[in-house]
C-alpha cells in the first residue's frame, strides 16, 4: 500500500487459525496486480494460538477481539467493517484461499456502484481424505444472487447503513445482513467462477440430521441463529423485509401449521394435500436438502429466540498497525 485510501479491504476473520494464514496471505499476493489499492486485515476472535503473531507478519492491520461466550464471527466481520479503509470489502475467513480467477474479477469494482453491488462466486469445499464439492449457487435469471454463505464482496457504506452485521447472531448472519441490504437497493452478483476455497470437514449427512433435529448436538450455539435474527428484527423491526427475501422456511413453517390445522378440522388427506402443495413449492424453489432443514430447525428457532443478547458488544483488546510499527510504534491495547 502507498499513502492512498484503498478502494478494497480484505477482512479475514479466525479463531485459532494460525496453521492456515500463510497459504491465505499467500493466495491474496495476486491482488497487487490489481489497478487500485488494497489493503488487508485480520480480526482475532480470541485465539489460543499464535494466530496473533502470525497475523502481524502478514497483514497490513490486525485486531484482537476480548475473549468473550457471545464471539462469533458475526461480531468479528461487525469489528472488521468498521475498522475497513476501502470502499469495498472481501469478506474471508481464516481457513479459505482466494482463487486467482477471482482476482480478475474483482478488477471489475473500478466499474461498478460502491452504493449497490457487490460480487460473490463459487464457493469450492476441500475435505481432509484429499476430496472436495462445489457449493452452488442461487441465481435468480438477472444474475443476482438470492443468498450467499461466508466469502462475499460488499460496499461498505452500504453494510454500515444497513447497520453492519451483527454480533449477537451466532449463525445465519449472511441471510440476516442481505435480508437488511435488498431493501436498500443493494444487490450481489453471482459467478460461475471459482472464488475460495474452504478447507473444511465432511460431515456425514446422519450428523447433520441429528444436529438439526436435536439443538446443540453438531451445531452448537450456531443452532441458535435463525431464533436471534427473528428476535432482532422484532426489536428493530424489518421482521417483513427477512420474510419477503427469505420466504422458504417460512413457507415451510406456515404449510406445517396449516396442515395440522387441516387434519385436525377436517382430515389427514387434506393435510397431505396442503404437505404436497407448500413442501413441493418449497422444494422447487430452495432444493430437497434445504426445505428438509428447515423443518428440522423449529426447535432451533424457539431456543434461539431465548438466546439473543441485544447489548453485547464486541471489544478490541488489541490491535496492530504494521505501517505504525514500521514507524517505530508498537501494538496498541485498545480500552
Amino acid at each position: 500500500m502507498n499513502g492512498n485510501k484503498p478502494l478494497l479491504t480484505v477482512c479475514v476473520i479466525g479463531r485459532n487459525e494460525a496453521r492456515n494464514l500463510t497459504a491465505l496471505s499467500d493466495s491474496l499476493k495476486p491482488l497487487g496486480d490489481l489497478p487500485f489499492q488494497t489493503e488487508t486485515l485480520f480480526v482475532d476472535s480470541a485465539s489460543t494460538d499464535d494466530s496473533d503473531a502470525v497475523a502481524q507478519r502478514l497483514f497490513n492491520k490486525v485486531f484482537v477481539l476480548e475473549a468473550s461466550p457471545r464471539l462469533c464471527a458475526s461480531a468479528a466481520r461487525n469489528i472488521g467493517t468498521i475498522r475497513a479503509s476501502g470502499k469495498w470489502i472481501l469478506y474471508l475467513d481464516g481457513d479459505m484461499t482466494l482463487d486467482r480467477r477471482f482476482v480478475d474479477k474483482l478488477a471489475s469494482l473500478t466499474k461498478l456502484d460502491p452504493g449497490h453491488h457487490g460480487l460473490v462466486g463459487v464457493i469450492t469445499d476441500s475435505f481432509p481424505d484429499g476430496s472436495s464439492r462445489q457449493v452452488r449457487l442461487d441465481i435468480d435469471k438477472t444474475g443476482v444472487v438470492r443468498h450467499f454463505g461466508g466469502p462475499v464482496v460488499l460496499p461498505r457504506e452500504m453494510v454500515i447503513r444497513a447497520g453492519n452485521w451483527n454480533p449477537s447472531v451466532d449463525s445465519n448472519e449472511e441471510i440476516d445482513l442481505y435480508t437488511r441490504l435488498r431493501p436498500l437497493g443493494a444487490i450481489v452478483f453471482g459467478f460461475q467462477v471459482a472464488m475460495v476455497t474452504h478447507r473444511t470437514e465432511r460431515i456425514p449427512a446422519w450428523r447433520l440430521a441429528v444436529g438439526n433435529l436435536i439443538p446443540g448436538v453438531q451445531l452448537g450455539k450456531k443452532c441458535y441463529g435463525f431464533g436471534q435474527i427473528l428476535v432482532s428484527r422484532v426489536l428493530n423491526g424489518g421482521v417483513w423485509n427477512f420474510i419477503r427475501w427469505y420466504p422458504i422456511p417460512f413457507v415451510c413453517w406456515v404449510t406445517m401449521m396449516v396442515a395440522v390445522a387441516t387434519a385436525a378440522g377436517f382430515s389427514a388427506r387434506a393435510a397431505a394435500v396442503v404437505i404436497a402443495l407448500g413442501w413441493g413449492a418449497a422444494t422447487g424453489i430452495a432444493g430437497l436438502n434445504r426445505m428438509v432443514m428447515f423443518n428440522l430447525q423449529i426447535a432451533h428457532v424457539i431456543l434461539g429466540v431465548w438466546h439473543y443478547d441485544s447489548k453485547y458488544v464486541p471489544r478490541i483488546r488489541v490491535e496492530f498497525d504494521s505501517a505504525a510499527a514500521a514507524g517505530g510504534s508498537n501494538p496498541s491495547c485498545a480500552e
